[in-house]
């Protein structure tokens, strides 16, 4: 019996996959007759193409070999640089192993990340970051809706790949096009819509997949969010991603938490201009009220965690909160963030310099002594 079934694998793997590279190859025909249109790899539903459908039910426990013929062919076409029957076959490779977080941060690592920077032109960079959040955020989660590492990698795109300046020349390009697909689904400023404004709240569910129940949830603890700046989107994310988390990927999480804080307080927190206009150009200024809350999550972190980076992290936080708020002139809360940095301190039998004096004292110092007790 296990003969036969194996003879039979070897008989319809290759039919599958060659009337797969035909429907392949048809589908691609009709999109390049139709022109590059948005995110035209997204999976809305797993069972949507009848050759797929037929891949899980004829083959059962043989779609592992199929998955890994198809990763073997994926591995050829991205050294032959063909990148649209690489993200078709992507979208195969997805649907015959939904259930593997990793296969789909892969595959949309891939396209944010490695076919994206290889675009010449920003608009085609951009698609391709898109087309790798929105597998993830629109194709992934609803297959893997209580998974932490999909919504971690989610959350990556947005803090590192959009909101930090990893890709050097476009990274403002990729802020100034969310901000506007942002914007479109959200109240004046960035906020979060009505409660009673059932419609607003259902497009931005169908469209973002952000719940208003949650984004009120991280705002009761954090204080009031820019919702269209990039590091909202990954704070939105990693919270999410909090609920399930365990072990390990509960430390990222929460890492990814605390980090989009400090940039939304110190960098990109509030969001300038009007992101509709025609001629918009991404710009934000700090909100520097999410500095106490951002620490008192990451001393909350350290409880739950001996990791020292965490440590380190909230040293340069508290410290810049001290920095900050003294140059703005609110000394009161300047010397709430020394008296932070002076008890984590005391705590190893540390001194800590005096407000005045700690105001200018290198950073070096405070370096030192971390290395003192034993965090850096």
């Amino acid at each position: 019996m296990h003969s036969f079934v194996r003879k039979l694998a070897v008989c319809v793997i290759p039919v599958v996959l060659l009337v797969a590279s035909g429907y392949t190859a048809r589908t691609l025909r009709e999109h390049r007759h139709d022109g590059m249109g948005h995110s035209p790899f997204a999976i809305r539903n797993a069972a949507s193409v009848p050759m797929v459908e037929f891949v899980n039910v004829a083959l059962g426990g043989f779609r592992g070999i199929a998955a890994d013929i198809l990763w073997l062919r994926a591995m050829r076409l991205q050294e032959e640089r063909r990148f649209v029957e690489l993200a078709q076959l992507s979208d195969w490779i997805t649907k015959l192993e939904p259930r593997l977080p990793e296969v789909w941060a892969y595959h949309a690592h891939n396209m944010g990340y490695n076919i994206s920077v290889l675009m010449p032109r920003a608009e085609d960079r951009w698609l391709w970051v898109r087309n790798g959040f929105e597998l993830l955020r629109d194709s992934a989660l609803p297959l893997n809706p209580r998974d932490a590492t999909i919504q971690r990698e989610l959350g990556w795109f947005f803090q590192h790949k959009i909101g930090s300046d990893s890709d050097r020349w476009f990274a403002a390009y990729y802020r100034t096009r969310w901000a506007a697909v942002a914007d479109r689904y959200l109240a004046p400023g960035g906020a979060i819509p009505d409660d009673s404004d059932r419609t607003a709240a259902a497009l931005l569910l169908e469209n973002l997949r952000m719940e208003t129940a949650v984004m009120r949830a991280i705002e009761a603890r954090f204080g009031r969010i820019d919702w269209r700046v990039p590091h909202a989107q990954s704070l939105y994310w990693s919270w999410r991603g909090l609920d399930t988390a365990t072990a390990s990927e509960r430390l990222a999480c929460r890492r990814m938490t605390y980090v989009s804080l400090r940039e939304m307080a110190m960098k990109h927190g509030l969001l300038s201009g009007d992101p509709s206009s025609g001629d918009y150009v991404f710009a934000a200024t700090p909100n520097p009220a999410l500095l106490i809350p951002a620490a008192g999550f990451v001393e909350e972190t350290m409880r739950e965690h001996r990791f020292g980076g965490v440590r380190n992290f909230y040293i340069g936080l508290c410290h810049g909160g001290m920095i900050v708020h003294a140059a703005a002139g609110d000394h009161e809360t300047g010397r709430l963030f020394h008296g932070k940095i002076t008890d984590f301190f005391n705590d190893f039998q540390l001194g800590y310099p005096p407000y005045e004096q700690a105001l200018t004292t290198p950073v070096e110092f405070t370096q030192n002594l971390l290395q003192r007790a034993g965090f850096n």
